[in-house]
């Protein structure tokens, strides 16, 4: 293959690449996902600090719209539907579910994580009452 033709074709298959990355949409499981996330959530974080973003692997659940701060991921377009969670140190694990219903089975550590970022967030605004930690610890 001569060079031009091979410029061409990478040219080619960046333009698709990027264009699929610039237009990705979330799918209509992946919105009902989020959904019940939101309502598990709702329970102790106001849903206005819930946000998703949709990538071209995963379908990411973030706190407070950081990408720092991750709640968890869901990975529904495979032919193996996962949810990776996270823990205060940002370990992950990815579990295999059946339908987005499983997801309600793990409303304890999406608290967790969600609850801590909370609390963290409200730490870092509030300089007095880190002092007043330290003190107790």
């Amino acid at each position: 293959m001569e060079l031009k033709t091979k410029i061409d074709v990478l040219s080619s298959k960046y333009e698709s690449l990027k264009n699929r990355i610039n237009t990705e949409e979330a799918t209509k499981e992946e919105l009902e996902s989020f959904e019940i996330i939101k309502a598990i959530l709702r329970k102790d974080i106001g849903v206005e600090k819930i946000h998703h973003r949709d990538t071209q692997s995963y379908f990411g659940v973030l706190y407070d719209n950081n990408n720092r701060k991750p709640i968890c991921r869901l990975f529904l377009d495979g032919r193996i539907k996962r949810i990776e969670l996270f823990d205060q140190n940002k370990t992950s694990r990815k579990i295999e579910i059946n339908t987005i219903d499983d997801i309600y089975n793990f409303s304890e550590d999406l608290l967790s994580v969600a609850n801590y970022y909370k609390n963290d967030y409200n730490l870092e605004r509030q300089p007095e009452k880190q002092l007043e930690n330290l003190k107790q610890a």
